[in-house]
């Protein structure tokens, strides 16, 4: 008799062909010196008990997380690059730091055709190119390229999610890239009133004044600019009426209906672009970071910044997972269930899933009911549409192998923003441990016990004399003799 056991494995940095980062894709290039920051040569152990080079380490880290974020936003119906310098060397009591770079301005002309973009305000250049379905904002300006710089700690601990603080700085500091950040700059001798009305995030952000009354701050004097990023918890992000009622019902504090605090403290340069400390369940885009891969209310921020076209699109959860089907695999054939799930109650519109099988496996066929898949030259390509809280599947077919490996990764076909883009990701290990376990033999039969003897019946005693009945007297009972007494009906017994 054999057990079979089923062992799931996230591949943190892929090495076949087939692990390729797909079309929506940053361009990356690292910046330190030969054996320095990214290119360090250091070994360390992790928490898990294994020893990795740092500087190789850190390179799959980011370029993990940045596949993620790339899954998470549509960026244009061509192959967008968002050009990437990184280091390690950051020293200055932050864990990283994205440059202003990752802004531009259109002064006119050239505006999209969504209705996003402002002349004269300031945006994301991730935004602005995806906006414009430009592969690069404009090539060789500086513009087209973002400066991120980290700290070289963090990397020993990996938690239960296979991940590092390095890996969830850069998550977080990639979400400013994308435009959770602020343009703004409350010093007249640095910037003069040009900068101060040109955040693009302006129409969204409110003041909460002392008169008591909720002011946009497009409106705001520069005094009361200047008093709003140094407010405490009356500097707000309100957003359309869908994010407004979502932080109403997933916010236990930090928010008053619906307008989510953000940070705004005294002489700090973090004021604006990141949320209050007060707001809980704890952000990713907080000041001090949450581990936590969901981009919570910074995905709905984003999606009104002009990630969702106006409208077009919405804020998402979907998930990709792969796993070994015990009860359909054979002795001649295994079978790897390929799922997709919508987790947020919403729905998704489109989506596209890319299953790419392993040169180490040999695939029989694709079993897919719905025929929503197509066979391309490095696996499959599936589209479907996703009910709320439903899931789509189908079964890749191979030949029974020690390991299986598959790579692959979801997103959405519309103008949508997830939340979780890890989550989109596929790749997974999965493999089938045999267990042989012993069956032990029958005992053999006991020979049956020969039937005792029947003892002889006792003579039966005489029977005693009535005792004389007494009419003043009422007659005993004899304790052994009680009639027990029956149950009650417990009215708190469960039925």
């Amino acid at each position: 008799m054999f057990k079979k056991t089923l062992i799931l494995t996230a591949i943190l940095a892929a090495t076949s062909v087939h692990a390729e980062t797909p079309k929506n894709a940053f361009d990356i290039t690292y910046i330190d010196e030969e054996g320095q920051g990214f290119f360090s040569a250091t070994e360390f152990t992790s928490s898990n008990g294994q020893t990795y080079v740092e500087g190789q380490y850190k390179r799959d880290v980011f370029e993990h997380v940045t596949r993620a974020m790339s899954l998470q936003f549509a960026h244009g119906d061509i192959a967008h690059t968002l050009n990437l310098t990184a280091n390690l060397n950051y020293e200055d009591g932050y864990l990283g730091l994205a440059s202003t770079r990752s802004s531009s301005v259109l002064r006119s002309g050239g505006f999209d055709d969504y209705g996003v973009i402002k002349e004269q305000v300031t945006y994301p250049t991730a935004l602005l190119t995806a906006l414009l379905d430009r592969t690069v904002l404009n090539e060789g300006a500086v513009d087209s390229t973002v400066e991120m710089t980290f700290s070289p700690l963090y990397v020993e601990n990996i938690d239960e999610s296979g991940l590092t603080e390095f890996a969830y700085t850069a998550y977080h500091e990639l979400t400013h890239v994308m435009g959770f950040t602020s343009f703004e700059c409350v010093d007249i001798e640095l910037c003069g009133d040009y900068i101060h009305t040109s955040d693009s995030a302006q129409t969204f952000l409110h003041f909460w004044s002392d008169d008591g009354v909720v002011k946009d701050y497009s409106d705001l004097t520069l005094a009361e600019k200047d008093a709003a990023y140094t407010s405490h918890d009356k500097f707000w992000f309100g957003g359309s009426d869908v994010t407004r009622e979502v932080a109403q019902n997933e916010l236990a504090s930090g928010q008053q209906d619906g307008y989510v605090f953000l940070h705004a403290e005294p002489n700090d340069s973090q004021s604006g672009a990141h949320f209050s400390s007060d707001v809980l369940p704890a952000q990713l885009m907080a000041t001090s970071a949450a581990d936590t891969t969901d981009l919570g209310m910074a995905a709905y921020f984003l999606c009104d910044l002009g990630w969702c076209r106006n409208g077009e699109g919405k804020v998402i959860e979907q998930s990709a997972t792969a796993t070994l089907d015990d009860n359909l695999s054979t002795d001649t054939e295994t079978v790897i269930n390929i799922t997709v799930e919508e987790t947020l109650n919403i729905g998704v519109d489109g989506f596209h899933l890319n299953i790419r099988p392993s040169d180490t496996l040999t695939v029989i066929r694709l079993d897919d009911p719905d025929n929503i898949c197509v066979e391309v030259a490095d696996g499959y390509e599936c589209e479907s549409a996703l009910l709320p809280l439903s899931q789509m599947q189908v079964q890749l077919v191979v030949e029974p192998a020690d390991t299986y490996t598959v790579y692959g990764e979801v997103y959405s076909t519309g103008f949508d923003v997830d939340r979780n883009g890890f989550n989109n990701i596929l790749d997974v290990e999965l493999s089938a441990e045999s267990d042989e376990v012993e069956v032990e033999p029958e005992p053999e039969p006991e020979p049956e016990p020969e039937p005792e003897p029947e003892p002889e019946p006792e003579p039966e005693p005489e029977p005693e004399p009535e005792p004389e009945t007494d009419p003043d007297h009422e007659p005993q009972h004899h304790p052994d003799h009680e009639p027990e007494p029956q149950p009650e009906d417990d009215p708190e017994a469960g039925g």
